[in-house]
């Protein structure tokens, strides 16, 4: 078994092939893009999230004797919270998934934590959805109630921007504020 992290430009054709054959396995592609294209978009900077902060991205992969088991991905980027009245960054965690050979072993544990090891006292939290809360939780994240909106959506920015029931943070609980949150982007 080897953890490791890669920048989105050091990933290679054949770790990002088997991310996206990983990510097909566990949610399947709604949109009517080939296998291929969706390999060369993940390899493109082009597809970068505009929200992010430049170099903060990393993937963390978990392989098992060549064959990718688990993948996550995070990175910084700024969010609004009302009640501080000032934008802070925040590590969004994104595509978490395990093969469904891998699973039952623990090596999500591994990756998520590997994630969540970025945090410090620039970045003290990480903001994420779920539909899976007590995994997070047996790992120390915990739910928030915010109001999160996404000022630049073009469908309006009072509209919920995530999809998934949950929304968690793992970091400093104590610290986290209460408010209305604007992710100032897309959810992830």
């Amino acid at each position: 078994m080897r953890v490791w992290r890669s920048s989105r430009g050091d990933l290679g054709q054949e770790w990002a092939w088997k991310a996206c054959q990983l990510w097909d396995e566990v949610w399947p592609s709604s949109d009517d893009s080939s296998l291929s294209e969706r390999v060369d978009d993940l390899r493109s900077q082009e597809s970068l999230s505009r929200e992010l902060v430049a170099g903060s991205e990393v993937f963390h992969l978990l392989d098992v004797e060549g064959e990718l088991a688990a993948i996550s991905r995070s990175y910084v980027r700024e969010m609004r919270f009302e009640s501080l009245g000032e934008t802070v960054p925040v590590l969004a965690l994104a595509g978490v998934c395990c093969s469904p050979r891998f699973r039952g072993k623990g090596l999500a544990t591994v990756l998520v934590k590997d994630a969540f090891s970025r945090l410090g006292e620039a970045v003290p939290w990480c903001l994420f959805q779920t539909g899976v809360p007590d995994f997070y939780q047996r790992l120390g994240a915990f739910k928030v109630e915010n109001s999160f909106v996404n000022s630049r959506s073009r469908e309006g920015s009072e509209a919920s921007p995530w999809w998934d029931p949950f929304v968690m943070v793992y970091g400093d609980s104590r610290n986290w504020p209460e408010g209305r949150v604007d992710l100032l982007g897309v959810a992830y």
